[in-house]
């Protein structure tokens, strides 16, 4: 038969082992927006050099989609925000890769053209030129700084 001492270090060592979670759990993430996060990645294929890198990422994507999901829980917006592959970087970085644009700050420029004498009242709010055959889809062009430019005019 067992001691007192047996039975109770087997007590501990069982409510410890039921305390903790299992090995399955410990694989998946508790944290719904870690989920997220890892289904984000595996979508864009998105592999960081190591833990503290990723746990970096992981803040930045947070914070993005935080503001994204309050944007777009505003009434009054012309358009909607979207996750994407670059959800996991800060403006800054986005800027820095991906326009190539270093403007000077303090710029003061005549403008070229007045439309003072314009009447505006019969336009449209709004005009996405895709509807009429205007242009094509954006294209992304990767880190060349110019996707903007590659929407190509229909004649």
């Amino acid at each position: 038969m067992a001691s007192k001492v047996q039975l109770v270090f087997l007590f501990m060592f069982l409510c410890v082992m039921w305390a903790s979670p299992s090995a399955a759990s410990r694989d998946e993430p508790s944290d719904p927006m870690m989920k997220r996060f890892e289904e984000w990645m595996a979508e864009y294929g998105r592999v960081y050099k190591d833990n503290d890198e990723k746990m970096r990422r992981f803040q930045i994507f947070k914070n993005n989609v935080k503001h994204i999901e309050t944007f777009n829980s505003r009434n009054g917006n012309s358009y909607t925000l979207g996750i994407n592959q670059f959800t996991d970087m800060t403006k800054s970085e986005f800027v820095a890769q991906y326009t190539g644009v270093s403007l000077p700050l303090n710029i003061e420029r005549e403008p070229v053209v007045s439309f003072d004498d314009v009447n505006i009242s019969a336009v449209p709010q709004s005009i996405d030129w895709r509807d009429y055959g205007a242009v094509n889809e954006v294209k992304n062009q990767n880190p060349c700084g110019s996707c903007w430019s590659f929407v190509q005019l229909r004649r």
